[in-house]
């Protein structure tokens, strides 16, 4: 997990986790902007799409914050609905997902025919979106959840992400003292040690989750939300094969 350079565009790049399932999996930095208002969104696209290998396809969601997943059909292309995950077996389609400070969690079968990407936000997180996507491509690939590889990207750090009491209760009820922690009063939840976490128990191995260190709040690099408010520009987290 590293910063590297596609066509002159700096990105975040997972792809040697997928090597052998031949996969891309990159998430934008703060280099580009795709928040919908930016101005500049569709220059910014261009520059992105230019980087990749040529495909016919893009698919993307209109992100709710819950834990639905959109299989690919194989014949779409743009806006498939309100949802926060996608999944496809095609070679012709890029995966797409916008960030802040919310999660990419990249997903793949070993042999790398099925492959998906969530959104994991708070809500998200308490309604284990990322369980969803890798049980999907476990039934989907007929594999064992065990052998499932997943990438869970950059995202927002413990000791940046405070809540309200209410929402720390919520989590600490559902999840346990593990998820959260209380310091003078400041309530924060841990929601890259919850993804991990609920992984494990469903049964993928600890050897195929693989955790970028990188904070949102932390990393200039990258685009937050919390650390920059109504200024926060957005990241888009791609997927694709790389065999055509």
């Amino acid at each position: 997990m590293k910063y590297t350079k596609l066509n002159q565009q700096t990105i975040r790049d997972y792809c040697q986790v997928f090597s052998k399932q031949n996969l891309m999996a990159v998430l934008t930095t703060s280099q580009l902007n795709f928040k919908s208002v930016n101005l500049n969104y569709q220059r910014d696209l261009e520059t992105t799409l230019a980087c990749l290998p040529t495909k016919k396809r893009r698919l993307f969601v209109d992100q709710v914050h819950g834990d639905k997943i959109i299989v690919d059909d194989g014949v779409s292309d743009g806006l498939l609905g309100s949802a926060d995950g996608i999944i496809s077996r095609y070679d012709d389609v890029i995966l797409q997902t916008s960030h802040g400070d919310c999660f990419p969690v990249y997903a793949s079968s070993d042999d790398g025919e099925f492959f998906g990407l969530a959104h994991a936000g708070r809500e998200g997180v308490y309604l284990e979106i990322a369980n969803l996507l890798v049980q999907k491509i476990a039934k989907f690939s007929k594999t064992e959840l065990a052998t499932v590889k997943v990438v869970i990207g950059a995202g927002i750090d413990v000791d940046h992400y405070q809540v309200n009491q209410q929402l720390y209760q919520k989590f600490l009820a559902k999840f346990g003292q593990k998820s959260v922690y209380c310091k003078q009063s400041d309530y924060h939840l841990d929601l890259k040690q919850l993804i991990y976490d609920s992984l494990i128990k469903i049964g993928v191995k600890a050897d195929n989750i693989s955790l970028d260190p990188v904070s949102t709040y932390q990393e200039q690099k990258l685009h937050s939300y919390r650390r920059d408010g109504a200024k926060s520009g957005r990241m888009l987290a791609l997927m694709l094969k790389m065999n055509k």
